[in-house]
């Protein structure tokens, strides 16, 4: 063993188990291989058991991951997320003051107590980006009140995983937008300390955050006696696999404590015990950006754009679709527009469906062009909003054997730990390999909706409780086509396995 290049690795993350994986990572990198007594000495350098380090080391597939580069749309609305971003150069941080960057956290630091920031927040109707969709004034408000009652230091997360890649795109193009967001959140909740999780998969983005959070500190930004006043921050950043379950929140919050992605438990909130159990707040990049603006601008501006949720929503549009990229547009937009006006799809006529949300997101069918893009919305399609990929599917398209594929990713992005999201989602890319061959029944069918539903219903986290949205939709609107793979034997389409 190498003990001069492990000690290396073990420097670079200052021997804290909190970075076993990030360590890990490293060594992956340097031997592409976890030798045995590298291992070892690893977990006894860190004080942890050892099975704990093959826990982490057997967990991912540690596979380089290259990220598709997609264009940000041109449309008719005025941006909030993509504000100035033609004006910031971002490895340069007088740019972005130029343009007005860091002047919210002054005006809130100076000016506004954090009760008056978050109720600034909460009248912006302001609500989060992430899987939760709940308002994020209540989600600060309700943070910092327990921090008080308990005596306990809150924490701010700021998720940057970005599963739909636009938190990615952001933080490359505007990574200090970011950081003022995240500042003036902790001094709304009287946080002292800070972290962003970024994927590893967002090299540009990681490199450019690490040079704002160095300018940032150089200029009194970070630190101590942030413009002269008593609040202080500081922000540490934690590099997460590529794994989707890491961009959830209980996993999360394992992998920033040194150990592999899977939830604790199901029932305590974050709020009152999250990172070390300290209550914690983890909103995600796009949320986070909007908040400087909604200091500036206050927050009746802010309410007045968009219909049936406040302020706009980037949307990643791909599949069959002329324009693919980052459109920008305020909510209540509808799916038509989304696609035809802004992703210039002339013939929608051509669309059997369209997933919202990613690999979790539910089918919505054609006749749901007209559906207006809000929370409340999107939640009655069965699509969470997390990752707001925006994925069209022509007539061509066979919907078992699409799903099939996405179970089959779902089932190995599991993270195991419990028994209703591991052996669920096998169980139902088994019966829908069945479906999909032409050997499956009508109560393969019924047995493929039941499990979904109980994978829903019972999951840890919210991982396992998204898992089965593209199962259930699937079913609700193009029942018929599973239904003619097992009655006829046949692919409508012609793309699958029995027809081959």
């Amino acid at each position: 063993m190498e003990t001069t290049k492990v000690n290396k690795i073990l420097d670079k993350w200052n021997r804290d188990p909190d970075y076993a994986n990030e360590i890990l990572a490293d060594i992956h990198k340097k031997w592409e291989s976890f030798p045995e007594d590298v291992l070892k000495y690893v977990a006894d350098e860190l004080k942890v058991p050892l099975g704990r380090i093959y826990n982490m080391a057997t967990f991912y597939d540690w596979k380089d991951v290259k990220v598709p580069e997609y264009p940000i749309l041109r449309t008719k609305y005025e941006p909030i997320v993509f504000r100035n971003i033609k004006e910031i150069k971002p490895k340069e941080i007088d740019s972005y003051i130029a343009v007005g960057g860091y002047k919210s956290l002054e005006t809130a630091v100076k000016t506004m107590s954090p009760s008056a920031v978050i109720d600034e927040i909460k009248r912006s109707g302001l609500i989060s980006r992430s899987g939760t969709n709940s308002p994020t004034g209540i989600k600060l408000e309700t943070c910092g009140r327990i921090a008080k009652t308990t005596g306990k230091t809150p924490v701010i997360i700021c998720n940057g995983f970005g599963t739909s890649l636009s938190d990615g795109l952001i933080m490359k193009l505007n990574p200090h937008s970011v950081i003022e967001g995240l500042l003036i959140a902790a001094y709304a909740i009287g946080a002292p300390e800070g972290y962003l999780f970024i994927n590893t998969k967002y090299t540009q983005a990681i490199d450019r955050i690490n040079t704002a959070l160095k300018s940032a500190a150089e200029r009194g930004l970070l630190g101590e006696r942030i413009f002269d006043t008593d609040f202080r921050f500081n922000i540490k950043i934690h590099v997460a696999q590529d794994a989707m379950v890491c961009g959830i929140s209980k996993p999360l919050i394992s992998y920033m404590t040194g150990f592999a992605p899977e939830p604790k438990d199901q029932y305590t909130r974050i709020s009152e015990s999250g990172y070390k159990g300290y209550p914690s707040i983890i909103e995600n990049v796009e949320t986070l950006v909007n908040i400087p603006v909604i200091i500036e601008k206050g927050s009746g501006w802010f309410a007045n754009i968009g219909k049936g949720s406040a302020g706009t929503k980037v949307f990643l549009l791909e599949g069959k679709i002329a324009k693919k990229g980052f459109a920008e547009v305020p909510f209540g937009i509808t799916l038509r527009e989304l696609i035809s006006k802004i992703g210039g799809l002339k013939d929608a006529g051509s669309i059997k469906a369209v997933q919202i949300g990613g690999a979790s997101g539910g089918f919505v069918p054609s006749s749901m062009l007209d559906e207006s893009l809000d929370f409340n919305s999107i939640r009655k399609m069965g699509s969470p909003i997390y990752d707001a990929s925006i994925r069209v599917l022509d007539n061509e398209t066979c919907m078992a054997c699409e799903l099939k594929k996405l179970v089959s990713s779902m089932a190995d992005g599991s993270c195991g730990k419990c028994v209703p999201c591991r052996d669920g989602l096998i169980n139902a890319h088994l019966l829908i390999d069945k479906i999909v061959k032409g050997t499956g029944t009508i109560d393969d069918i019924n047995a493929l909706e039941s499990i979904a539903n109980t994978i829903k219903t019972m999951s840890f986290c919210a991982y396992g409780q998204y898992a089965p949205s593209p199962i259930l939709s699937a079913i609700k609107h193009f029942r018929k086509d599973f239904e003619i793979h097992v009655n006829e034997k046949r692919c409508p389409s012609g793309t699958c396995e029995c027809c081959n």
